[in-house]
């Protein structure tokens, strides 16, 4: 009759836990990509002290004196539910980390591509200054924390002259004009990736555009006309055209 020896079990466990342990060791250094990093970390919003969830985490090659965008690939984390977020297999170098969430401001070298900004080294700077660097070391991990600020949102409404709401009309929203602001250099940043946001107003004629820098900026809206046939004509010289009307500082 055997005896069931649990001491010796025991052994035999932890010696197939550590085999195990052991080999799944050695697998990952085997598919370990070498050159590579890992980034990650935390992020809160400054107007709750709440965390950011489901934020998008961007790193961006960390730009030259010379140029917007370093050379290289952009790379991209989201958040859990606790405000954290890994970026795995990243390149050792450089960049520029920033946060992309609704309704708040992204620091991302974007801010860099304007003409507002190109044109005036003293804004250049100040939009330099708010970046982010986080540098990437191969086979180690950055952790950094990070936080999401709100933008500026601007609410509006577009109405025809005969006061009913203008519903389903696109609109686009930008910068208004290229001059540089050297008084003010914040007034002048503009975080979008495009020159131009598009949008429609709702079903009362209403828009809302969220995480604004501050600035001066032009909406314009477009009133498609067409005859009955459906081919586009010039709007009726008589007829209702839209009225905008809009508040910032939210």
């Amino acid at each position: 009759m055997k005896v069931f020896n649990p001491i010796r079990w025991a052994s035999a466990a932890a010696m197939a836990l550590l085999a195990c342990g052991v080999a799944e060791a050695f697998a990952q250094t085997l598919n370990a990509k070498p050159g590579v990093g890992t980034v990650s970390g935390t992020v809160y919003c400054t107007d709750t002290n709440l965390p950011a969830r489901v934020a998008e985490v961007d790193l961006d090659p960390w730009p030259s004196e010379s140029a917007d965008h370093g050379a290289g690939t952009v790379r991209a984390g989201i958040t859990d539910l606790d405000d954290r977020f890994t970026v795995n297999n990243v390149p050792a170098g450089e960049y520029a980390i920033s946060v992309g969430l609704a309704g708040y401001l992204q620091y991302g070298p974007s801010l860099l591509e304007t003409p507002a900004v190109r044109s005036s080294p003293e804004v250049r700077k100040e939009a330099m200054s708010r970046l982010t660097k986080v540098v990437v070391v191969p086979g180690q991990t950055t952790t950094i924390a990070l936080q999401a600020e709100r933008g500026t949102e601007i609410d509006g409404s577009v109405q025809y002259d005969d006061g009913s709401p203008a519903i389903g009309l696109p609109f686009t929203f930008g910068p208004k004009g290229g001059e540089a602001d050297t008084t003010n250099p914040p007034i002048s940043l503009w975080g979008g990736p495009i020159p131009d946001w598009h949008g429609q107003t709702d079903a009362h004629g209403q828009f809302r555009i969220r995480g604004v820098f501050p600035g001066a900026y032009r909406i314009s809206v477009v009133v498609p006309t067409r005859s009955a046939t459906g081919i586009s004509v010039d709007p009726p010289p008589n007829g209702p055209r839209p009225q905008t009307s809009f508040a910032t500082g939210r």
